[in-house]
């Protein structure tokens, strides 16, 4: 895999993605992603973000979680038990990846990377 150097922005891209939620596209295809090693957080364009919460919910359906106001996180769920550790998450969450050059290349973000427990 070949990386991209924007001269002028100082970033590394290793081109465009597909954004997938576990098994199951997004259909968000051609999203532009740049790996800053100096971040703590990873953004996603409105798009692409609406997207991924729009995957989590279809997945969700069915399962005893429900979607929850919280007054700190725009988009919370809650099950009839409170989450204990990541183990419980990863019974319902599935991994978020992002897949480069036709599926060559992927960098696989599990629950736990992008979920936060209160």
């Amino acid at each position: 895999m070949q990386f991209s150097y924007f001269s002028t922005s100082k970033h590394y891209s290793p081109g465009p993605a597909e954004l997938v939620y576990g098994t199951k596209s997004t259909s968000v295809k051609g999203l532009i992603t740049i790996f800053d090693s100096g971040s703590s957080y990873t953004y996603f364009n409105l798009q692409a973000y609406q997207a991924f919460i729009s995957s989590i919910r279809k997945d969700l359906n069915g399962k005893p979680l429900k979607a929850v106001d919280d007054e700190t996180l725009p988009v919370c769920w809650k099950g009839k038990k409170p989450f204990k550790s990541l183990q419980d998450v990863k019974k319902y969450f599935s991994p978020v990846i992002l897949n480069f050059n036709g599926e060559k290349a992927k960098l696989v973000i599990p629950p736990e990377a992008y979920m936060i427990i209160t």
